[in-house]
């Protein structure tokens, strides 16, 4: 988890969709909810930013285990080593091992980039955030040509030409 949060803190998109797509603000707000009300994350109220607090994670993580040991039949329960790649898994499920090499999707935490892909409500948020930069960027073009052409913006840049000259002599 460590490095997939080191990978999101990189990825600009992950960011900015977080600010610009309603459907983003909502789910990351909630997310992140959910994560501090677990005490995974230590959250600040006053600028909505957060540190992950690994050893409550941790903690969180082996407390999950050590109840799914206890509670699963024990001719259901695998307990598996990724490390270990085919063939610890293959003879749980009663199938051959495949001519394959064994996947390795998340090595760095890059999951979630590939997520941003092909995960649906990542792609309407990205669609949103598309949307939303559009009509910014649309009306700041427009508040810029209003400007321009307004006598304020004139009558401003002919005061201070005016105010040099006074200036100057």
């Amino acid at each position: 988890m460590v490095k997939q949060t080191k990978e999101l803190k990189k990825n600009l998109m992950y960011q900015l969709i977080q600010v610009l797509s309603p459907t983003g603000r909502r789910y990351f707000r909630f997310f992140q909810l959910i994560l501090c009300s677990a005490g995974i994350l230590m959250c600040n109220p006053f600028d909505f930013s957060y540190v992950q607090n690994e050893t409550r994670l941790r903690k969180s993580f082996r407390q999950h285990q050590t109840y799914c040991m206890q509670n699963a039949p024990k001719d259901k329960l695998l307990v598996y080593d990724i490390k270990d790649g085919w063939e610890p898994l293959c003879r749980f499920l009663g199938k051959d091992v495949p001519d394959k090499p064994f996947p390795h999707e998340n090595a760095g935490g890059v999951i979630m980039n590939r997520w941003m892909k092909v995960h649906p409500a990542l792609i309407r948020m990205q669609r949103e955030f598309a949307v939303c930069l559009a009509t910014l960027v649309a009306l700041g073009a427009f508040g810029i040509y209003k400007l321009h052409s307004s006598r304020i913006v004139k009558i401003g840049l002919f005061t201070f030409r005016f105010m040099e000259r006074f200036k100057r002599v």
